[in-house]
């Protein structure tokens, strides 16, 4: 009987542990987004205002590019994304059309 119950508690453990794993492993799928920004010439634009709009939720996030162009967004659920951006020296300028870019 001892040996019985003994076995039993063993392989509940063993259970218990396998599904506890599995459910820690269920993580939200992210991306991260990593752009450069420049001008129709090829030139590196700084200090760009970049936004990140989340196409079918119009979730956004805005920030600005580094002194290198680069501009990074992280965690980024899985989507469509437009990326516009416009140069800050110029705020009434229409910011260019952006190809649209999926996550995930």
């Amino acid at each position: 009987m001892k040996t019985s119950a003994t076995l039993r508690l063993f392989c509940f453990a063993i259970v218990f542990f396998l599904v506890r794993q599995s459910a820690f492993a269920q993580g939200a799928a992210t991306g991260d987004l990593h752009v450069s920004v420049k001008d129709p010439k090829g030139s590196v634009v700084t200090n760009a205002i970049v936004t990140v709009r989340d196409v079918a939720k119009g979730l956004e996030r805005t920030g600005s590019s580094d002194g290198q162009g680069g501009y990074s967004v992280r965690q980024l659920a899985p989507g469509t994304y437009s990326v516009p951006w416009m140069h800050r020296a110029s705020p009434k300028r229409k910011p260019p059309k952006s190809p649209s870019r999926s996550a995930g």
